[in-house]
């Protein structure tokens, strides 16, 4: 079992992953291993759905906003602990779907 600071098979932490999706663009540009994680972000836009269906929503509705609904995930510093949840309960990672995390 991963700690929960971890993503799974992600170089970056949960820490350094919230930092640039909640960094301004021009902030983004400047960080250490942008381009890797600009590549989560990505991840993340296509993923966020799907965990808004089964971790929920805002306000009860679905989160057009990719970065709204990732703010509203990390809020009250819940990430890893919505990440876990979300491993144990569905299966899935914040950032996508793994085999090792099916549940049974």
């Amino acid at each position: 079992m991963l700690p929960d600071f971890a993503l799974p098979y992600r170089y970056q932490s949960l820490d350094e992953t919230d930092a640039y999706f909640q960094a301004p663009d021009e902030e983004r540009r400047n960080m250490a291993n942008a381009d890797l994680l600009r590549r989560y972000w990505r991840r993340w836009t296509r993923h966020c759905l799907l965990l808004q269906c089964c971790l929920g929503g805002v306000v009860g509705r679905l989160s057009r906003d990719p970065l709204g609904y990732w703010r509203w995930v990390s809020r009250g510093g819940g990430l890893a602990q919505r990440h876990v949840e979300a491993i144990a309960r569905y299966g899935l990672s914040l950032l996508g779907s793994y085999r090792c995390h099916a549940v049974a």
